[in-house]
């Protein structure tokens, strides 16, 4: 589209975001990679005190290295002279050009999608040391990971990881199916953190042993004070 602008069109930033249905980050974007590719150079343009107030960006029909672009002559080089101030649009058209590098940007980005694609299909636990995680919980840590993963939260550090570790064969009393009731309970709750089982209704009451025969009076009355 740059190349293909008429020779009195003056490119600025804004002024191509208004015709593009892109943001000033998307355009931005855009520039860089076609610099990463070798299809632009951008240029500072300062005042007489050395103050930046503008950019100057060239850009050209074929990729140049830095090597030969500082020898190229500004007479016969085949490109169009960008500038944020007053610098006209070179009207030049090359569609086999331009599909070339939209084919390139493209590209480049499936490759980034695909990695990240990759990434969260890896194994929750990929990136950490199983060795001091006891064989009967790697699957339940798995789970609680998963559900982290699902929350866009994790255990930055090996250190982090381990303490959730800990914590949980703490709670759950060295048990894994324990283990597994107190994460089942934090995600029901949606809670970020591992926390004690909660007492069930019809339990006894805590720190109270019944007298043998009172058990099943107990039970018919569990509504009332003991």
């Amino acid at each position: 589209m740059i190349m293909s602008l008429k020779d009195d069109w003056n490119f600025t930033i804004e002024g191509f975001v208004k015709i593009t249905k892109e943001g000033e980050s998307a355009i931005y974007t855009a520039i860089k990679e076609l610099k990463d590719f070798g299809y632009c150079r951008e240029e500072k343009i300062r005042d007489e005190k050395k103050r930046i107030v503008g950019n100057e960006y060239t850009f050209y029909e074929e990729p140049k290295t830095q090597s030969v672009d500082n020898q190229l002559d500004c007479e016969n080089q085949d490109l169009g002279f960008l500038n944020q101030a007053n610098q006209g649009q070179i009207s030049t058209t090359n569609n086999n050009t331009n599909n070339k590098v939209l084919n390139e940007i493209k590209e480049k980005e499936d490759n980034k999608l695909s990695s990240k694609r990759k990434s969260n299909n890896q194994d929750v636990l990929a990136q950490y040391d199983l060795m001091d995680v006891p064989s009967e919980f790697v699957d339940v840590v798995r789970d609680w990971c998963q559900y982290k993963r699902e929350r866009k939260e994790r255990y930055k550090t090996q250190s982090s990881f381990m303490a959730m570790v800990n914590r949980l064969i703490k709670l759950s009393s060295n048990n894994v199916d324990k283990a597994k009731e107190i994460i089942e309970q934090s995600i029901a709750n949606n809670y970020a953190g591992l926390f004690e089982l909660k007492q069930r209704g019809n339990n006894n009451p805590i720190g109270f042993i019944l007298e043998k025969g009172r058990e099943e009076k107990y039970k018919k009355n569990s509504g009332k004070n003991w």
